[in-house]
């Protein structure tokens, strides 16, 4: 394969660095986790109160990851960040309604959309499981950190390095030695791994597999 002299990356096949920031939209076509037991969870029938799902984890661990693969299968819903330090109204306009970093919630704001009777679907750091349950909700507590087995980290880099290729010519690709590497150095923050392969992305000269980090 000939790189295309001037453009960044070309030398890799690639349009960009992999593992830089990513737009939501390119987030949500590479959520890879599973989520058939959290839909299953979401569309039971309905009772007198809406289910609520909790996906529970540290920074870096896959919340967001879980909230915009969910989002894909409920174009009704609606979303809303919460940021740090700053109040922001809860959009609940949708079904289910979806909170991403529900755990700066407030009192209030928890107490009023506890009693929504609409499905809900939480990315937290906390555990609301006794409040949801007090508000009579059934309550499905994923943790995050569930999917982060070496297997699943070498289908997750090598899907974000698939997503950025200039032409059909061959990409480079994270060996699964790697990934074992990487959940041992790191755990089941996947951030801190993205990190990791983003300075060695930016350094790498020639089109080569990754088999060391």
């Amino acid at each position: 394969m000939k790189p295309v002299v001037g453009l960044a990356f070309a030398h890799l096949n690639l349009r960009r660095n992999p593992f830089g920031e990513l737009s939501a939209q390119e987030r949500g076509q590479l959520a890879i986790v599973e989520i058939s037991d959290i839909t299953a969870f979401l569309n039971q029938p309905s009772t007198n109160h809406a289910p609520a799902v909790q996906i529970v984890g540290e920074k870096g661990y896959g919340k967001t990851t879980h909230l915009l693969a969910l989002q894909n299968c409920y174009p009704r819903c609606t979303y809303t960040w919460m940021p740090e330090g700053e109040y922001v109204s809860v959009n609940t306009n949708g079904d289910p309604v979806f909170v991403d970093e529900a755990q700066r919630l407030s009192r209030k704001q928890q107490a009023s959309l506890w009693r929504e009777n609409k499905r809900l679907v939480l990315g937290t750091h906390d555990d609301f499981s006794v409040s949801l349950r007090f508000a009579g909700r059934p309550v499905l507590t994923i943790e995050a950190r569930r999917h982060t087995s070496p297997a699943q980290v070498y289908e997750i880099l090598n899907e974000r390095i698939r997503m950025f290729r200039r032409s059909p010519e061959p990409v480079p690709e994270v060996s699964l030695t790697v990934a074992e590497q990487l959940c041992e150095r790191y755990g089941s923050d996947i951030r801190a791994m993205l990190g990791c392969l983003y300075e060695h992305f930016q350094s790498m000269k020639d089109f080569e597999d990754v088999r060391k980090v």
